[in-house]
């Protein structure tokens, strides 16, 4: 059974953010981030943000929204954005809570995207993972 939960999870959105993120703007951050189009119907289980470079001071926010015709209207699917306080390497993400239970629910076809709404101090590299569960 644990062997088929696991091919049953994909990953939405793996990534890490590295270089001189301080020396940007979240929109220029947002304009890099990939949209994810959703190949099978999915629910979103895992939410998780690290830091990996330690910062100043400061809260690196993140939401997630979904759209359900083709980019046109973008919904967020949280009551307000994932946020990092920390400044020490390794601070997880903060509380996830949704707008209700179906917002974590996607269709086939349906986009995914990331955005960054707010930045750190002195932003340094972090890492992103949602995934979800078929």
């Amino acid at each position: 059974i644990e062997a088929l939960k696991q091919t049953a999870s994909i990953d939405i959105f793996n990534m890490t953010f590295t270089g001189y993120l301080n020396q940007y703007v979240a929109a220029d951050l947002n304009n890099r981030i990939p949209v994810y189009r959703a190949p099978v119907d999915a629910t979103i289980v895992s939410f998780v943000a690290t830091l990996l470079s330690a910062s100043t001071s400061g809260t690196l926010e993140l939401e997630i929204d979904k759209s359900i015709d083709d980019g046109v209207n973008w919904s967020p699917l949280l009551t307000g954005p994932v946020q990092l306080t920390g400044t020490s390497v390794g601070s997880q993400s903060g509380a996830v809570t949704w707008v209700d239970v179906p917002s974590q629910s996607f269709n086939q076809g349906d986009l995914l995207r990331v955005r960054v709404t707010g930045l750190q101090a002195s932003q340094g590299s972090f890492h992103l993972s949602i995934y979800g569960e078929v």
